[in-house]
């Protein structure tokens, strides 16, 4: 992973075009497939996302087109699917934010806000619930289309603390990160907590 890590200037002009800038990238030890291990040869000029552990060890890595291949994202066989930034975790006090991908939980950080990533619209386990009892409010964003949308009902009816943030068609978290800065995500993160006030 280091290796990947030493690569990240070749992937930071694509970063920084999805509002994501050196510092946050580095915190959340992103990479680039530059020169891949053994192994890894498919993964070539794909953004490297691993998932770091409430120790700050890393446990899975996944693996992003950069440009429009096809599909978008890649995993190592074998390897299972597990939500993507659990620090968060332990990190969040009283809110706590999940988003439909990796790079959403990433923009909510550059906002200001704890996020955890689920790696897809279909990858909410049965056992994901019990990782977030305890805070005062989780708000979930799903992507704004159909698939997000069921994805975002499914995490709240799991979880009775949640709110379901809806964003707009076609939009999600990273989009309006870059339409709109991380000042339109804090006020729509704001207006979610009031609206779980009523």
């Amino acid at each position: 992973m280091t290796t990947y890590q030493e690569a990240l200037p070749d992937v930071l002009p694509y970063l920084l075009g999805r509002g994501i800038d050196r510092d946050t990238a580095e915190d959340f030890r992103l990479g680039f497939v530059a020169d891949p291990i053994s192994g890894h040869e498919k993964f070539k000029g794909r953004l490297a996302i691993p998932s770091i552990g409430p120790t700050g060890n890393p446990y899975g890595l996944r693996f992003r087109a950069v440009d429009d291949s096809e599909p978008k994202y890649l995993g190592i066989a074998g390897q299972l699917t597990r939500l993507f930034n659990v620090r968060a975790i332990a990190e969040a006090q009283d809110v706590l934010c999940i988003t439909e991908g990796e790079l959403d939980a990433i923009s909510l950080g550059v906002a200001g806000f704890h996020a955890v990533g689920a790696p897809g619209s279909n990858s909410w386990k049965r056992h994901h619930p019990r990782m977030f009892v305890g805070f005062l409010r989780v708000l979930v964003f799903g992507d704004g289309d159909a698939a997000g949308q069921k994805f975002a009902i499914e995490v709240c009816e799991s979880l009775r603390n949640s709110i379901n943030v809806r964003l707009p068609d076609g939009a999600d978290v990273n989009s309006i990160l870059v339409s709109e800065g991380p000042e339109s995500l804090q006020a729509i993160v704001r207006e979610a907590i009031e609206r779980g006030r009523d």
